[in-house]
């Protein structure tokens, strides 16, 4: 039986910076209860029980189940009982939206004792739009605006064309770029192909791409990448420029979600542009009747 989260008396909407700041303050500098917070709102699984959260965070059961209660105590998370009398704790879906506003402001104490409250408000917000210009942004990339696959341009989108196998499609791929590596599969590889030789605008830039064969069935949802939907974050961990995710029918939006989420936190941290997107059927059968000579 589960017990409820309490119901808050404050409307997130109007009090979004005081709930995000209570959060902030509560985790404070306790690297134990920092841990306790990222694991139970580690993806979208909303109740993590105490036993999860001991493997995740490597930290002994009674210190879990104290950060974790105190935690519950400031309505951070959720404490609830499965069947069993299992304990767990729950996600709040205000703080699952706003985790990583936390969490950058616990790393960036400036940034935290500038941040606007009721309490403390800004006197002044300064803008300078010439600086915002500047900031490196995430690009959504299509296979038309990539010069090493520039034949496609011509090529309108068909019904016809042989499914082929994800290591088939991988030489294809290597034979257009002119990549000569050598890519062996394993379970916790970051991309299925790396290569330095992919040209945007002209310019060579580092390509990590995550490809899904046809032994998969259906409309590709984040379910389909990795055991535990983590494909994607594991591809954002390759040291590249530009990301792609193929496959062999069609791409659900919120692929392109989480991509675009890892990619604005990459351009982010580390000040630089980072291009991303998808090929999905469609675009993989162009590719193959753009360079027919490639996928032989």
């Amino acid at each position: 039986m589960r017990n409820a989260l309490p119901i808050r008396v404050s409307d997130a909407r109007s009090n979004a910076n005081e709930q995000i700041d209570h959060a902030v303050s509560t985790l404070g500098r306790s690297k134990h209860r920092r841990q306790v917070f990222e694991a139970v709102y580690y993806h979208k699984s909303r109740v993590k029980s105490a036993d999860q959260i001991v493997t995740m965070t490597g930290l002994p059961r009674i210190r879990v189940l104290q950060e974790a209660n105190f935690l519950a105590a400031k309505q951070i998370i959720g404490k609830v009982q499965e069947k069993g009398q299992l304990i767990a704790y729950e996600q709040d879906s205000f703080y699952q939206a706003n985790k990583r506003e936390i969490l950058r402001l616990l790393d960036d104490q400036k940034k935290r004792d500038s941040y606007p409250t009721k309490r403390k408000p800004l006197s002044t917000i300064n803008v300078n739009l010439r600086k915002a210009a500047r900031e490196p942004k995430a690009h959504f990339v299509t296979i038309d605006e990539v010069s090493s696959f520039a034949g496609v341009r011509n090529i309108v989108p068909t019904t016809r064309s042989r499914k082929l196998s994800e290591a088939e499609f991988k030489r294809g791929l290597q034979n257009i770029i002119g990549e000569k590596g050598t890519f062996t599969d394993w379970g916790g590889e970051q991309n299925d192909l790396f290569t330095t030789w992919i040209r945007i605008a002209g310019r060579r830039r580092r390509a990590a791409f995550a490809l899904k064969g046809p032994g998969a069935k259906g409309k590709m949802t984040l379910r389909h990448l990795g055991k535990n939907a983590d494909q994607i974050p594991r591809l954002f961990r390759s040291p590249a420029d530009v990301f792609f995710v193929q496959y062999h029918d069609e791409i659900d939006q919120m692929v392109i979600a989480e991509m675009q989420v890892h990619a604005r936190e990459l351009a982010r941290n580390e000040a630089r542009p980072v291009w991303f997107g998808v090929i999905d059927g469609q675009d993989s059968k162009r590719l193959i009747a753009a360079y027919p000579n490639a996928f032989e």
